[in-house]
């Protein structure tokens, strides 16, 4: 190996409910982040939606597919136009089902993570992930957990507990 990575965590206020906001929100910190030298930025935890939904129809209504949604694609695009990998939390649909997701992508690459431990009411509004796949990209390899997975450390360890 022998190289590092330059890594940034982008932190700013996501406005629950406005994607429009929120996408160019992300697409400023991914800017600054490569503007800087970074080869990997991190965004928030549904980053693209906020998480103060009103109803379940609420969250479908601003959930996004995972590879063809706006977010997803605005990033992929960011992504080549500045040379820089994005892990990126998304409020994703699946048809009628929610999952509180991560985006992995790269000028040559993507993939995604569903979280897969559940807060408290979180279980009332999404689904489970059931895989901690572990992302082969050009910068290594990328795993990721979305917060309350973090509490499990057998995840960290790839090994995967029960919900």
């Amino acid at each position: 190996m022998g190289s590092s990575v330059r890594v940034a965590c982008a932190q700013y206020a996501i406005r629950d409910g406005d994607p429009e906001a929120n996408l160019e929100s992300s697409l400023r910190a991914i800017r600054q982040a490569a503007s800087e030298g970074t080869d990997l930025v991190v965004l928030p935890e549904l980053a693209n939606s906020g998480g103060g939904f009103r109803s379940r129809e609420h969250a479908l209504q601003l959930a996004e597919p995972s590879s063809d949604g706006p977010t997803p694609q605005a990033w992929k695009t960011a992504a080549t136009e500045h040379g820089i990998h994005i892990v990126g939390g998304f409020l994703e649909h699946d048809g009628d089902e929610l999952y509180n997701s991560a985006a992995v992508i790269g000028p040559d690459y993507s993939g995604s993570y569903r979280k897969t431990h559940l807060w408290d009411t979180e279980k009332l509004l999404y689904e489970p992930g059931y895989d901690l796949p572990v992302f082969d990209t050009p910068l290594g390899k990328i795993g990721v957990l979305i917060c309350y997975d973090a509490w499990f450390p057998e995840d960290r360890r790839g090994e995967v507990s029960p919900c």
